[in-house]
């Protein structure tokens, strides 16, 4: 099993306005409906280049190694889509269970 954790800052370049921040993680939610089948979007605060951010962390868990492709998909429609310089990617391997 793999889990991704995909870092979207909800800042677009010094815009921090609500706004923003709400047109931001809308753009999130409507991209994980479209790219992954199950993920889960976690509310954070992080920090780019100095400057603090509110951020959402999407993880997404799969037994499938062809699903790089969809987070990969997924990462760079919103860094596009939103003006963000980049998004973080983390691939880990955790012993997961499902009761």
């Amino acid at each position: 099993m793999t889990l991704f954790r995909i870092y979207c800052g909800l800042a677009v370049g010094s815009d921090r306005t609500v706004a923003t921040y709400a047109r931001s993680a809308k753009l999130v939610h409507e991209l994980a409906s479209e790219w992954l089948e199950s993920y889960t979007i976690i509310e954070s605060n992080g920090c780019w280049k100095g400057q603090q951010e509110r951020t959402l962390i999407v993880e997404y868990m799969t037994d499938r190694a062809v699903d790089i492709t969809k987070v990969r998909s997924f990462a760079h429609a919103y860094k596009w889509g939103n003006n963000q310089e980049s998004v973080a990617i983390i691939e880990t391997d955790p012993k997961i269970d499902f009761y």
